[in-house]
């Protein structure tokens, strides 16, 4: 019987004839990489030789430079690769691409013809020397640059979206002004999701940006909530632009989201459970009634 699931962790280094077809990997349908020194060849390697793979997700692998793979993989549905940080370059052919997820530096992403692609997650660590903004007025463009740049064929079709608020030097209002820009952009985008891993700078404040109704956005999920005013005004502002909005979920505990790293973390000091509560409380009496709030923390 052949396998159709592989998980490998902390493995320094795997033989390329291990992967031939010839070595009944050819039914292979998931494969799970941790701590595995792979090469860019044995990538490739991989991917040719396990034509029915659909998922594959790498973590934290040292010697992966230049992912490429530029026959079509027709099999190919999802691919998460994180906290790859020697990764400069990355070109997979998957036209059948649904989920695609990135943590790590910020590199070339040649995703090609990935029509069915409505799934992405990109984080990227933080790096030096950029601009405050770029020619369309959005702040910390070495995120929103690397997204809009590189992906901006696929906006259009973006079902999911998760932002990492950490990852924005100044904090929620560049945030918002990015998933304002991803809600114009991105008018079939069903679920979003917003994560806080440090407490917002009580100091600043949202200038509201104008947005046309949203017909299709109907879950927002949020972690890390502090119950901070400026975030509560975020809130506010996507329940007033959308129109088919049913739920909202909140947490105080920080989801980073990253398969099999454990469970969430709490971010919440016991002298602030009072002010979360509050402002849930005032969540609750502000939403329309046709929108559920969910307080996790409560189950």
């Amino acid at each position: 019987m052949e396998p159709y699931l592989m998980q490998l962790d902390s493995v320094l280094s795997i033989p390329t004839s291990s992967f031939n077809v010839q070595n009944r990997f050819k039914s292979l349908r998931q494969l799970v990489l941790k701590f595995v020194d792979l090469t860019d060849e044995l990538f490739e390697t991989i991917l040719s030789g396990c034509t029915s793979l659909e998922c594959l997700y790498l973590l934290h692998s040292r010697r992966l430079v230049n992912l490429k793979h530029t026959v079509p993989h027709l099999k190919l549905k999802c691919l998460e690769i994180y906290r790859c940080f020697n990764l400069e370059k990355m070109e997979i052919f998957a036209p059948n691409l649904v989920t695609f997820k990135y943590l790590g530096p910020i590199i070339n992403i040649c995703i090609k013809d990935a029509k069915q692609l409505i799934n992405v997650r990109l984080d990227t660590s933080r790096p030096y020397g950029y601009p405050d903004k770029n020619s369309l007025g959005l702040v910390n463009p070495q995120r929103t640059g690397f997204v809009f740049g590189q992906f901006a064929g696929y906006l259009s079709q973006l079902e999911y979206l998760r932002m990492n608020v950490s990852c924005f030097e100044l904090g929620v209002p560049a945030c918002y002004q990015t998933a304002s820009y991803f809600l114009k952009a991105s008018p079939f985008l069903h679920r979003l999701e917003l994560n806080f891993q440090l407490p917002p700078d009580g100091r600043q404040a949202l200038t509201r940006i104008p947005i046309s109704e949203h017909k299709y956005l109907k879950e927002v999920f949020l972690s890390g909530f502090f119950g901070d005013k400026i975030v509560m005004d975020f809130i506010m502002d996507i329940v007033d632009c959308t129109i088919a909005l049913e739920r909202i979920d909140i947490t105080t505990c920080y989801l980073d989201g990253i398969m099999m790293t454990g469970g969430p973390i709490s971010v919440m000091a016991l002298d602030d459970v009072a002010r979360v509560k509050t402002s849930i409380r005032e969540l609750r009496r502000r939403l329309p009634q046709y929108v559920q709030l969910n307080f996790l923390d409560d189950c």
